[in-house]
């Protein structure tokens, strides 16, 4: 075959009979074959990776062959600027479930999108990977609760807890995952597990709960039925009352007995009910008292304001209240006031349903009495797409000093830092809006003005405020100590530099240029602009457009523009 000089680094196509595109060097390096292998390499299979699909077939065969020096030596090639191709997470997840976590390690740290990894990891039952891939992955959504069903499975209670807030856009019906989780915290004797769920994830309807009340009865747990007989579970049905007629004679007293007991007061009040009595008219704070001296509110469930709020139409009206809130969260957050001219058109417009009946802003007296009744000033307040934010975050884009210091006065950190449910710091979200007067009240709360930057994706104050263009704000931050070359998120970072460039931000490459010549001139430790900087920032400019920025670095720094096509300086999602 060779001898009629066949191409050896053709792109990817498919063979027949089979769906996955593949090259000559992708399968030599399955089957192992060195000495194939340096031939194809040889002919020029390792020039062109970043073309005609070449890439991805070679990763997935280095991922199942569990090669981890061509895994190092690919991932190597491909965070280059010249030939950079990301992972998009496929061959991670081929690496987990053939257990060559030494490749998964090598992807991740190479910027590999890993949140399809997320169920092989937690089935490898791998805490650091999984906690890894979290933690690389803001605003991670999970599709369905098959994740769920395997943490169960594994039942490592601190994942359990932590992966809970990613359930809590959608509604726990019955399913598999939910029975393996009532099963579980029944062998584990964890009743208070399965009860934080029920409580703090929307239960589709209660046949989810009789499914399980089924399960707790058949294991003789009466702590469990206990609980799911107060939580709403019908035990009533002719179905459940035969089977244990017939199957659990023993247990038809108990079962009596416990539902004969007065029941709990269910807390199913949520931001639907409450954002009628958010508005500050007469009589809505005592409604809201007497609702919260009843113990009927649910203070940290995520819901939507379902109902006369939840809705949309091409006016847009609920943008602002998209997503599920607390009822802190709504109560900082408000419900948006709707134009007139909107509202008449939307009651002329069939098409158009739900106009809101209520509108008012920030209601402090709701949130001190929120707070007072237990509601956590750090958990997460409001939830959109896969990411959230705090009481404190909140009240940072939307309230005022007043409601920033009752939440620090309540217990809020100052010093929260990021997770994989929130990706900023409160001084890093309020440097990222601009928000210079919240940047000082924080600060003067003791806020660290170097605090870490999320995993992936995140950034120091500092490099939040060079983005958002404030020179004013990054001007308090390096006055109060903030360190202008402090390292970025390794993946999708930014340093100060390069996002200044890539957004457009031609006043603030001067200032931190004027910053960064007097630090030097001044004896202090600055390092923020070597070659390799300016090319990044000059390249982010250059895709982004904005040439100006591009002009402005290549004077200030005198590195030649030019040698953005030439030079080696990094791919784009990793910051060094």
């Amino acid at each position: 075959m060779l001898s009629y000089k066949p191409d050896l680094d053709p792109p990817a196509a498919a063979l027949e009979d089979f769906e996955e595109e593949t090259t000559p060097l992708a399968e030599a390096v399955m089957t192992g074959n060195e000495r194939l292998i340096a031939m194809l390499e040889a002919a020029g299979a390792l020039d062109n990776l970043a073309k005609g699909g070449r890439y991805r077939p070679l990763f997935m065969a280095v991922a199942e062959a569990g090669n981890e020096n061509y895994a190092r030596a690919l991932t190597a090639r491909a965070t280059t600027s010249r030939s950079p191709y990301r992972d998009t997470g496929l061959a991670m997840l081929a690496a987990v479930k053939d257990g060559h976590m030494a490749i998964a390690w090598t992807l991740l740290d190479a910027g590999a999108i890993p949140d399809a990894a997320l169920l092989s990891a937690i089935e490898k039952r791998d805490r650091g990977l999984v906690y890894a891939i979290l933690n690389g992955t803001p605003g991670l959504e999970i599709l369905d609760f098959s994740v769920l069903g395997k943490a169960a499975e594994w039942f490592d209670a601190d994942i359990l807890r932590d992966l809970m807030p990613l359930f809590q856009r959608f509604s726990l019906t019955y399913s598999d995952s939910l029975m393996t989780l009532c099963k579980r915290c029944i062998e584990m004797n964890n009743v208070p597990l399965f009860k934080y769920y029920i409580e703090n994830v929307a239960v589709g309807d209660k046949d989810t709960l009789y499914h399980c009340l089924g399960i707790a009865i058949e294991s003789d747990h009466e702590e469990m039925v206990q609980m799911l007989l107060h939580a709403g579970a019908n035990c009533r049905t002719d179905d459940l009352l035969s089977y244990v007629i017939q199957n659990r004679p023993e247990f038809l007293g108990r079962l009596l007995e416990i539902r004969r007991q007065p029941p709990k007061v269910e807390r199913n009040v949520g931001v639907a009910t409450l954002k009628y009595l958010l508005p500050d008219r007469p009589g809505n704070i005592e409604m809201i008292k007497a609702l919260l001296d009843a113990g009927v509110v649910n203070l940290n469930a995520l819901r939507k304001p379902e109902g006369e709020m939840h809705w949309v139409n091409e006016y847009g009206l609920s943008k602002v209240l998209e997503g599920g809130f607390t009822p802190l969260g709504l109560a900082i957050v408000g419900v948006p006031e709707i134009p007139d001219s909107v509202r008449e058109a939307a009651y002329k417009d069939p098409a158009i349903t739900k106009v809101p009946s209520t509108a008012c802003g920030t209601n402090l007296k709701a949130i001190k009495m929120f707070l007072e009744a237990g509601s956590d000033p750090n958990a997460s307040a409001r939830v959109t797409g896969g990411s959230s934010k705090t009481a404190l975050m909140l009240a940072i884009e939307f309230g005022t000093e007043e409601l920033v210091e009752l939440l620090i006065a309540h217990g809020a950190n100052v010093n929260l830092q990021p997770n994989f449910h929130t990706s900023r710091s409160p001084l890093q979200y309020a440097a990222q809006l601009g928000r210079l007067d919240m940047v000082r009240l924080l600060l003067k709360h003791g806020a660290d003005v170097n605090s870490l930057p999320h995993a992936t994706a995140g950034g120091t104050a500092l490099q939040l405020a060079a983005i958002a263009g404030s020179c004013p704000l990054a001007s308090e931050l390096l006055d109060r100590g903030a360190t202008i070359d402090a390292l970025p998120s390794r993946v999708d970072g930014r340093w100060p530099l390069e996002g200044a460039a890539e957004h457009g931000r031609l006043d603030m490459i001067r200032f931190l240029w004027s910053f960064s010549e007097e630090a030097r001139a001044g004896g202090v430790h600055c390092d923020g602009f070597t070659e390799r900087h300016c090319l990044r920032a000059m390249s982010f400019a250059r895709e982004n457009g904005h040439m100006g920025c591009v002009d402005l670095i290549e004077n200030l720094s005198g590195v030649d523009s030019k040698r953005l096509d030439t030079d080696e300086y990094g791919a784009s999602w990793l910051a060094y």
